[in-house]
C-alpha cells in the first residue's frame, strides 16, 4: 500500500496531522498487517517547497518511522527504511527545471507525462528499500 500525504494539508497544524498519520499507520498495521506499506510525503508543484511543505513532510516521515513504515521524499528525493534511517537520495522530483514539463496549467496538478513521471520516481524509490 503507498499512502501518499501532505500537500492539500501542508499549511494544517503539525500536531494535527502526525496524530492524523499515526491513527492511520496503526488502522493500516491492525487491518492489514501483512501489507507491505510506503509513505510519502508531500511534493511540491513548483520545485520550490515552503515550509509548510518541509515541515509536513518531515512530520509524515516522523510518523512512518515510528510506525516502522519506510518513508519516500518527493521534496528530497530522500528514501529512508522502516526505522527511519537514510538509505539513499535521489534528488528532488519536480524542480524549477522540470515543472514546466511535469506539471498542469493549474499550477498543482500533474499532467499525463508527470503521472508518468512520478510513477517511473516512486519505483524506483521502493527499489532502494
Amino acid at each position: 500500500m503507498i499512502v501518499s500525504g501532505g500537500y492539500n494539508d501542508s499549511s494544517g497544524d503539525q500536531g494535527a496531522i502526525a496524530t492524523a498519520a499515526a491513527s492511520l499507520y496503526a488502522a493500516a498495521k491492525a487491518g492489514l498487517p501483512q501489507c507491505q506499506v510506503y509513505v510519502i510525503g508531500c511534493w511540491s508543484p513548483t520545485g520550490t517547497p515552503g515550509a509548510g511543505v518541509t515541515n509536513t513532510a518531515t512530520t509524515l516521515r516522523t510518523a512512518a518511522a515510528a510506525a516502522g513504515f519506510p518513508f519516500i521524499s518527493p521534496v528530497t528525493g530522500s528514501v529512508y527504511d522502516s526505522a527511519g534511517a537514510l538509505v539513499a537520495t535521489h534528488g528532488a522530483w519536480i524542480t524549477t527545471a522540470n515543472a514546466a514539463g511535469y506539471i498542469g496549467a493549474d499550477a498543482v496538478h500533474p499532467t499525463d507525462a508527470g503521472h508518468i513521471y512520478l510513477s517511473r520516481r516512486i519505483t524506483a524509490a521502493i527499489r532502494q528499500l
